[in-house]
């Protein structure tokens, strides 16, 4: 092998190392994203963020007014569904 062949050979492996690195921080990026925008909360830290009553996430859910998920018998919320819901009424 050359010393030219060489020379690109390592040019080469460090471009790619380059190209993996940036490509992981953007899926690191990507996955810090989804996780705040999927982030499911309780009852309980929905009414504090919000100011009400610990009761009122129970009651507008049951009402249908507000999104929720189950997760086995405990009720979640989206922070940002909510809000979405509450703005749409």
């Amino acid at each position: 092998m050359s010393q030219n062949q060489k020379a690109a050979s390592v040019l080469g492996e460090a471009f790619l190392e380059a190209i993996r690195e940036v490509v992981r921080e953007e899926i690191r990026a990507a996955l810090n994203v989804n996780q705040k925008q999927n982030e499911l909360i309780s009852a309980e830290e929905l009414a504090r963020r919000l100011g009400f009553a610990k009761t009122w996430p129970y009651e507008a859910a049951r009402q249908g007014k507000i999104p929720f998920h189950k997760v086995g018998r405990y009720l979640r919320f989206d922070p940002t569904a909510v809000v979405t819901a509450l703005k749409n009424k």
